[in-house]
């Protein structure tokens, strides 16, 4: 005789604003093990790790997560984040985003994009992986002379 089991989540669904905030810190993990990966090697671009490290180091606090918020409150609040945040890095955003995220994720921060900027994804996307690229594909330690 089969026996079936079923699970059931008593678990509430997931806010926008944690779903958000999960993204957020997971991209920034995989951005500052990069910079400080890449930066110990010669061989990375100066460039980029510039791009990188200005991109990691104007970041946007989230002093509205004192509290809980709706969905609807948090995505009006994403909006606004979003369209008053510096554009250095924006396509890093983008990139990381999309490694460390699912589909879905990627898709709820994209929603909150402005109009305009929803046709500029792809080509975000595709500078994204060539700074990240060519940051990884550096392998030469860099040497570091006092």
């Amino acid at each position: 005789m089969e026996r079936w089991s079923v699970l059931v989540s008593t678990n509430p669904p997931e806010s926008a604003a944690i779903a958000e905030t999960r993204l957020l810190h997971k991209m920034h993990r995989a951005a500052t093990a990069l910079l400080a990966d890449a930066a110990q090697r010669d061989t990375a671009p100066p460039e980029t790790l510039a791009e990188l490290r200005d991109f990691l180091v104007e970041p946007v606090l989230f002093p509205a997560l004192a509290a809980p918020m709706p969905d609807e409150v948090w995505a009006e609040f994403s909006r606004a984040v979003i369209a008053s945040a510096p554009p250095v890095g924006a396509h890093l955003n983008i990139g990381f985003f999309e490694e460390v995220g699912t589909p879905a994720e990627l898709e709820a921060v994209t929603a909150n994009l402005p109009q305009a900027v929803l046709p500029l994804v792809p080509a975000m996307r595709e500078q994204a992986l060539a700074t990240v690229s060519s940051l990884r594909a550096t392998h030469d330690v860099r040497t570091v002379t006092a």
